[in-house]
């Protein structure tokens, strides 16, 4: 049996990848699927791992993807585990900064895999990269558009910046990996496949012409209106996060805004029509 692990990162096209996981289950039945809510439990001890780090919160982690484990059929071609919330907390998040356990919780997977499908497994990892400045500043646009963050895009970068050494977090998971293959590809590439950001996926799933056939893209998930000047509209999410409003207060603001800048966007592609 092939498992493959696809952890994100977060803001490098996992929610995109996951919507054509979606629609696509059901033509693949000889693969089992761990999507987000599919494997909420698992996303929910990850988050506590990164946020607290406290060794409990790792067992508790590898407990809740063991019993994932334990109720997939053993009769599948394979299993494939999409979702960026493995990899902990979003950077932005409290006493987050980094992906810094990024590998402790890939290794304690690949122990937790290994122990329960045997060591024999044909186990892949993949992850998804971006170029920095880009995914920080999406990172903070998903922070102020989500959550109740209230740093401007420049408070955040220099806080989160120097924390953010990516090339430091591969060489730490590949260590922690061992001799299980780690497959890493950059969102700027892969978005000019023919499949997109789902090809390298695909491909590793060793799926022939008449599967992928059957794949249908999905829209780019979480994408931003283009018509504005997004550093002023992520600033301005943050300033209403700031003003101190109720919380259906502050929904309701960052709602009309983004309403805002939808039609400002929907002009723009009319325009260029």
């Amino acid at each position: 049996m092939r498992v493959i692990v696809h952890a994100g990162f977060h803001k490098t096209g996992s929610s995109t990848i996951q919507a054509i996981l979606r629609e696509a289950r059901d033509r693949l039945p000889d693969w089992v699927f761990g999507l987000r809510y599919d494997i909420a439990g698992i996303s929910r001890a990850a988050r506590h791992v990164s946020i607290n780090g406290d060794p409990l919160e790792l067992g508790l982690f590898k407990a809740a993807l063991a019993d994932w484990l334990d109720e997939q059929r053993r009769d599948a071609r394979g299993i494939v585990i999409s979702n960026e919330r493995i990899m902990g907390a979003m950077p932005g998040d409290p006493n987050v900064t980094s992906y810094a356990v990024a590998p402790i919780l890939l290794g304690a997977m690949r122990e937790v895999i290994q122990k329960q499908l045997g060591k024999s497994v044909d186990l892949q990892f993949y992850l998804a990269t971006r170029d920095t400045a880009a995914w920080i500043d999406s990172l903070h646009w998903q922070q102020v558009r989500t959550s109740s963050l209230t740093e401007t895009q420049a408070a955040f970068r220099a806080r989160i910046t120097p924390h953010f050494d990516i090339d430091r977090v591969l060489a730490e998971t590949r260590a922690a990996l061992g001799d299980t293959p780690l497959t890493v590809r950059a969102l700027e590439d892969t978005r000019r496949l023919p499949e997109g950001p789902i090809a390298p996926l695909l491909d590793l799933m060793g799926l022939g012409s008449a599967d992928r056939a059957q794949i249908k893209p999905a829209q780019p998930q979480n994408a931003r209106p283009r018509g504005v000047d997004l550093t002023t509209l992520a600033d301005a999410l943050a300033a209403i996060n700031a003003q101190g409003l109720s919380s259906e207060a502050t929904e309701q603001a960052k709602r009309e805004l983004m309403r805002v800048a939808w039609r400002e966007d929907a002009k723009l592609r009319a325009k260029n029509d």
